[in-house]
């Protein structure tokens, strides 16, 4: 996030922090010795706006370090919904899958997998909005529990600009 693109700063209002005060003041093991991860992505019939606002926040709030690959999974979309060189474009860690046919956003998942060398795979959606060091306490967590357990963060997501937002303070 040091040298966050002009562009990132812009894409995405800063979310609230609905996290547990132990994710907040954790201290977490040093990078180098953490898991990375590849993060999958499908969308479908996506905004521009959202997709560049989920890429902005992914940079703003992660070490991308920890971060092999960010794959997103072009369901079939057509041209003007497709945005494989804009996304490219972004980041050098972005790549675009495109698949011939639509599938499913479920099987566009699995197709995003394939290959994936990372030891941990983070699924997300195209329009969400991804808080600062929300990856380590998930990454420090799987380090201590068996590899069955599968674990779940809170991600907000980019509401439309033009509309009212209202703050969700429930947990």
């Amino acid at each position: 996030t040091l040298h966050l693109p002009a562009w990132a700063r812009k894409a995405f209002r800063l979310p609230l922090d609905y996290r547990h005060d132990r994710c907040l003041q954790g201290e977490y093991p040093a990078p180098s010795t953490m898991p990375t991860v590849t993060i999958v992505i499908p969308y479908l019939m996506e905004s521009w706006f959202h997709i560049q606002g989920t890429v902005g926040s992914l940079l703003w709030a992660t070490d991308m370090n920890l971060v092999d690959e960010v794959r997103f999974v072009d369901d079939a979309n057509p041209d003007d919904h497709s945005f494989k060189a804009e996304l490219e474009a972004l980041h050098p860690k972005v790549r675009v899958i495109s698949n011939p046919t639509r599938i499913g956003l479920t099987h566009s998942k699995v197709v995003g997998t394939q290959g994936i060398t990372s030891p941990v795979i983070v699924f997300a959606e195209p329009h969400c909005v991804f808080n600062r060091f929300w990856l380590e306490p998930l990454l420090e967590r799987m380090m201590t529990v068996p590899d069955t357990t599968v674990l779940l963060p809170l991600i907000d997501v980019i509401h439309d600009p033009y509309k009212q937002e209202s703050q969700n303070t429930s947990q």
